[in-house]
């Protein structure tokens, strides 16, 4: 049988007060008996103490042990008096031998009867032992060479004259102590009881607080493991359970934003391929049905789309490689500015060819040591420089500059319109995001102290179909980026188009 967690939370609290309570049950009967019987000695020490002064006094009236040797009832006369109404005045019962200047007829003169004297429930008599000066027994069986007795010197005169022994109460064997320890007992095996029910309905309380939200945890994560990423749980508090429910609220939006990003990325893809597929199947069926002229013209447009559908395959491919760290990297120490001088000088004629102004080499500031894979970084550049070819209006510019600091260099490539809104710019580097343009509108921007007045556009401005963009070249920039432990970031620009920013580690050398 499979227990709740809630079931063993409150046996384990049950068993653990249970426990408690037994031991300290055990604990009491034998502290409860050890100090019963401690006590109980002491008080017969205190007895031994004054019996041992009734023995003395006796002892200096009569100088000898004769008259209480083989007289057995003068000895338990002795012990049944009690001690605490002991008279010193009183005389004790006449021996059967009489003593130094006594006569055998007189008689003893005449006493009161006492009244009867309690019985010995403790056997404190046959505990005792009265020793002469030689160590011999007058009254009394217990082995004078037990280590354990207590032994009490009579001292009359200054000399002793014998010895009185008490052999200590090993263990409590009247029934009357032994009804007031099984009292002491079943009272406290009562409490026990109540205590134990007491933390029975508190352990199950406890374990209802706290399985709770673990059930409402439990529920969540089943919702998760099925798909359902918009159930949440609310659990107040600051403990780690609330924490836990907070963290897995945070994975359920996670999984939801994934879930979405994913199914939008697949409707993307699908979009994306559907294109060119499209046209290259209609311009084969034009010329098919001869509506088209199977001419140079006409196999160079076929070879654009296929062109262009290969490299969307290329990107994808490659971004694959990048998502599951395949994408190799050689890195080595390199200059910086000559990667970058690399990439202007191939897109200088493009640009010109567009009517755009990019930036002259000079520019660019020498000795950028970084630690790098020269093809990847050649292939980031190119990226951005594409894109501003690709979206720069005619007449525009392309401004790249570096700048160097104690750890780190930055490379800026900014261009000139149409920009892109400052809300979506965090957005570019998303794969297939392409930021919407068919209404403009004007809004100032201030930049660097620089006031810039741009429209924003909502029909494919910045990463425009019908410009050939693929929508994954940011995307790529940016897995690259990463790979090198730098940053990229995107912004309204100072000419009126985007600004992209990248800042890679330095090489400092020691």
């Amino acid at each position: 049988m499979r227990l709740k967690i809630a079931h063993q939370f409150f046996l384990a609290l049950l068993l653990s007060t249970g426990s408690t309570l037994a031991i300290m049950a055990l604990l009491a009967q034998w502290s409860i008996g050890r100090g019963f019987l401690s006590y109980i000695n002491q008080v017969e020490s205190e007895r031994l103490g004054a019996l041992t002064v009734r023995l003395q006094n006796e002892y200096a009236r009569r100088g000898q042990w004769v008259w209480l040797r083989d007289h057995p009832r003068t000895w338990q006369w002795l012990l049944r008096q009690d001690v605490s109404s002991y008279d010193r005045e009183s005389r004790l019962p006449p021996p059967l031998f009489p003593g130094p200047g006594m006569s055998h007829h007189q008689p003893p003169p005449p006493r009161p009867a006492p009244p009867p004297p309690p019985a010995d429930l403790l056997s404190f008599g046959s505990r005792l032992t009265l020793l002469d000066t030689d160590g011999q027994p007058v009254m009394g069986r217990v082995a004078i060479s037990d280590d354990s007795l207590i032994r009490k010197p009579l001292i009359v005169k200054g000399q002793t004259v014998g010895w009185l022994t008490l052999k200590p109460l090993r263990q409590i064997i009247h029934h009357r102590e032994l009804d007031f320890l099984r009292q002491q007992l079943h009272t406290f095996l009562l409490i026990a009881a109540a205590l134990l029910a007491g933390a029975a309905l508190l352990a199950l309380l406890l374990a209802q607080q706290l399985t709770r939200p673990l059930c409402e945890l439990a529920g969540l994560v089943k919702n998760l493991a099925s798909g359902d990423y918009q159930t949440h749980v609310n659990l107040d508090g600051k403990d780690e359970i609330a924490e836990l429910g907070r963290d897995i609220n945070t994975l359920a939006h996670t999984l939801a934003d994934n879930q979405q990003a994913r199914q939008r990325w697949i409707a993307d893809i699908s979009h994306e391929l559907r294109t060119p597929l499209t046209i290259v199947r209609g311009e084969l069926e034009a010329l098919e049905d001869g509506i088209r002229p199977f001419d140079r013209a006409g196999l160079e447009s076929l070879q654009s789309e296929i062109d262009r559908l290969s490299k969307l395959v290329e990107d994808l491919h490659e971004l694959s490689l990048s998502d599951l760290g395949a994408l190799s990297y050689h890195r080595c120490l390199l200059d910086l500015g000559g990667v970058l001088t690399q990439a202007i000088d191939t897109f200088a004629i493009r640009a010109q060819r567009h009517g755009l102004t990019l930036t002259p080499v000079q520019r660019i500031l020498p000795e950028l040591p970084v630690n790098g894979d020269r093809e990847r970084l050649l292939q980031l550049f190119s990226n951005l420089l594409e894109n501003s070819v690709r979206y720069t209006d005619a007449g525009g510019r392309i401004e790249v500059t570096t700048h160097v600091a104690d750890h780190t260099i930055s490379v800026f490539v900014d261009d000139s319109a149409p920009g892109v809104a400052l809300e979506e710019c965090p957005r570019l580097f998303e794969r297939l995001y392409r930021v919407d343009t068919s209404r403009s509108r004007a809004r100032m921007y201030t930049i660097d102290g620089i006031a810039v007045m741009r429209s924003l556009y909502r029909v494919d401005a910045f990463r425009s179909r019908a410009r050939g963009g693929s929508g994954l070249g940011l995307a790529i920039c940016q897995s690259i980026v990463i790979a090198h432990e730098g940053t990229i970031t995107a912004q309204p620009s100072a000419f009126g188009g985007l600004r992209i920013s990248i800042r890679l580690p330095r090489h400092v050398s020691n």
